[in-house]
């Protein structure tokens, strides 16, 4: 099991701004390169969203 946090995410809880160019395949390039760094081939992906 892996457990990824969106740029989004990681950004806000840094204060930092989102790259002006940000979109959804920006989090997909960034998932993608963790996984190949990982050398995961094949990933079921299931997103969970909780709020407190």
């Amino acid at each position: 099991m892996i457990n990824a946090q969106s740029l989004a995410v990681q950004h806000g809880l840094e204060g930092r701004p989102l790259p002006v160019d940000y979109a959804l395949q920006t989090e997909v390039d960034a998932l993608r390169a963790s996984l190949d760094s990982m050398h995961v081939a094949v990933a079921d992906i299931i997103a969970c969203r909780t709020e407190g």
